[in-house]
């Protein structure tokens, strides 16, 4: 049975996220690579060969939020005919009140799970 990981995204909203091919598609195409992606999402930055820890990006956060969110969403309707009432990604944005750290480590969770294999 297939179920999706969900994510508060304030007091009272849990959310179905999934990071998949399409998702990852779409943070390729505006961070250039996964890697460059991931590195904002938990905050790491190279400068002269070496690697640092900095705050993770609220961009990279504000950017895979709403695309994990409405691929579960997408998901969910279709294979159970829930339906969730966040009518766009600014809503869901406004609607989101948990600090962006937690956000960050959650969502990037969800995109160690997109590369695990199946044994």
């Amino acid at each position: 049975m297939f179920e999706l990981t969900h994510i508060k995204i304030n007091d009272t909203i849990e959310l179905p996220i999934k990071c998949d091919l399409y998702v990852l598609d779409m943070l390729q195409q505006e961070y250039g690579s996964i890697e460059e992606f991931e590195m904002k999402l938990v905050g790491l930055k190279e400068k002269d060969g070496k690697t640092y820890r900095v705050e993770p990006s609220v961009n990279a956060v504000a950017h895979a939020l709403p695309l994990m969110v409405m691929e579960g969403m997408d998901i969910e309707k279709e294979l159970n005919g829930r339906h969730y009432d966040v009518k766009s990604v600014k809503h869901l944005i406004a609607l989101t009140t948990r600090n962006y750290r937690e956000l960050a480590k959650e969502l990037h969770e969800e995109m160690k799970r997109c590369f695990q294999t199946k044994k």
